[in-house]
C-alpha cells in the first residue's frame, strides 16, 4: 500500500500521543492516501514501486493533504460532513493542496516544476 504521509509525521501534526491509536491512524492514512491518489490520477501500484527510491520525496503538500484528510476522517468516522463535499471528491482544503498535481491541472499549468504530471512523485 503507498502511503503519503508516516505514522510519526501524522501523530505528530494531529496531536495523539501514546500508541492506542496507531492502527486507526495508519487505517485512516491507508484510505487518504488510497484517495489522493485516485484523484491525481495516480497508479497505487506504480506509485508504491517508485517510492522504494532512496530518492523519493512525497511533495509537503500532498503530505499535509494526506494527513489532514486522515484528521477529517479520524474526527468524523461516521462520515456525517462528507455531505459537505461533491460526491466522488475530496473536502475542499484537500482539493486546494493537491489540485495543482492532478494530470490535467499541471499539463495545462505553463512553467511547472513537475513537467509529467503523472510522475510527479519522481526526483
Amino acid at each position: 500500500m503507498a502511503k503519503l504521509a508516516s505514522l510519526a509525521d501524522a501523530k505528530s501534526i494531529l496531536r495523539y500521543d501514546g500508541s492506542g491509536q496507531d492502527a486507526i491512524i495508519e487505517t485512516a492514512l491507508d484510505a487518504a492516501s488510497s484517495h489522493i491518489l485516485g484523484y491525481l490520477g495516480v497508479d497505487e501500484d506504480e506509485f508504491d514501486n517508485d517510492s522504494s527510491d532512496p530518492g523519493f520525496v512525497v511533495p509537503h503538500r500532498v503530505e499535509m493533504a494526506c494527513i489532514m484528510y486522515a484528521g477529517i476522517m479520524l474526527r468524523d468516522p461516521s462520515g456525517a460532513e462528507s455531505e459537505q463535499y461533491e460526491h466522488g471528491y475530496l473536502p475542499r482544503v484537500v482539493m486546494n493542496l493537491v489540485y495543482q498535481f492532478r494530470s490535467p491541472a499541471a499539463s495545462a499549468s505553463s512553467g511547472s516544476s513537475y513537467p509529467d504530471a503523472n510522475k510527479w512523485w519522481l526526483p
